[in-house]
């Protein structure tokens, strides 16, 4: 019967205490319950192996998921998720006869169109002749920003912190910025500045990007 869950002596030992005890009869009632047994250790046995191959198949499924959902994002991937250009809001062009209104006025144009290169020719000649307009900064870093100008753009953002009126939107994109360049310690000392600045207009996304920094 090829017998795996008793040891023959044990078999043979049932055998002659049926053969000699309980007669021909119980012998074969004892047979038909080895057989059971033996078709249930071969049951549970199969069993079993199913239940690791289905655990193995279920592990190369859930290893790479959980990875694929823990995973924290980069911080070029966080710059994409939270950037978008600062709106225009300083002026407009009217009817100024002042060559210098006029420079400023066709460079934020520029910039509303999205034209960065034109914008920041046009907006660093406004600075050069009106370096005390630090609000100008802004707009000229983040135009800076968009053409992967990372020393210019650091600089400008610094300037722009000098007006109060924009200085939060300056460390705004000047964080944003770090995380674009991969300048990961300097993006969480920024964002720990906004953090702890309970009146700052990105206090709550500073916290929120501090959480999924790597």
């Amino acid at each position: 019967f090829g017998f795996k869950s008793r040891g023959l002596g044990d078999v043979y030992k049932r055998q002659e205490q049926g053969l000699h005890a309980v007669g021909m009869e119980q012998l074969g009632d004892d047979m038909k319950q080895w057989e059971q047994e033996l078709k249930l250790h071969q049951k549970h046995s199969f069993g079993w192996k199913k239940y690791l191959a289905v655990a193995a198949v279920m592990t190369l499924l859930i290893v790479p998921a959980v990875y694929l959902f823990t995973k924290k994002p980069t911080s070029e991937e966080l710059f994409l998720s939270y950037y978008e250009p600062y709106e225009e809001m300083l002026t407009s062009r009217g009817d100024s006869a002042d060559s210098l209104a006029i420079l400023l006025a066709d460079g934020l144009e520029a910039y509303n169109q999205g034209a960065y290169q034109q914008c920041s020719e046009l907006l660093q000649s406004y600075l050069d002749q009106r370096p005390e307009a630090h609000r100008v900064a802004l707009y000229l870093g983040i135009a800076q920003l968009e053409m992967n100008q990372m020393e210019l753009a650091e600089s400008n953002f610094q300037k722009a912190q000098q007006d109060p009126n924009f200085q939060q939107q300056a460390q705004w994109y000047q964080a944003l910025s770090y995380l674009k360049f991969h300048e990961g310690d300097k993006a969480r000392n920024m964002l720990n500045v906004i953090a702890t600045t309970e009146e700052h207009y990105r206090n709550s996304q500073a916290k929120s990007l501090l959480d999924q920094l790597e």
